[in-house]
């Protein structure tokens, strides 16, 4: 509750709606929060792989032809870290400010 109420204070004195503040605020605690689980799951996925490093784990992504690409590029390996996370954090700034100048 401590963090909602100061991530809402930063957004107080703008001339959003307080329903939008809310919506915004919401949007913004549910990503960091949703962040730290997936990068417990890669965390927990990363044990699960190393401790069946002798089994064939790698799952067949001919058929998605972008997310081969991705894999191919390591872009999973950016899942958890600090640069996904700010980019995300980032975006979601980024959103809010532009709604901020449109009200």
């Amino acid at each position: 509750m401590e963090l909602f109420e100061c991530l809402l204070q930063i957004i107080e004195p703008t001339s959003l709606t307080d329903k939008q503040k809310s919506s915004y605020t919401t949007h913004f605690f549910n990503y960091v929060i949703h962040f730290v689980v997936e990068e417990y799951e890669q965390r927990m996925l990363q044990i699960s792989l190393e401790e069946d490093h002798n089994e064939n784990t790698h799952e067949d992504l001919s058929q998605f032809t972008l997310l081969q690409r991705m894999h191919e590029e390591d872009m999973f390996k950016l899942m958890g870290s600090d640069v996904l996370f700010n980019s995300g954090i980032l975006l979601l700034l980024d959103g809010i400010e532009q709604r901020v100048r449109n009200v």
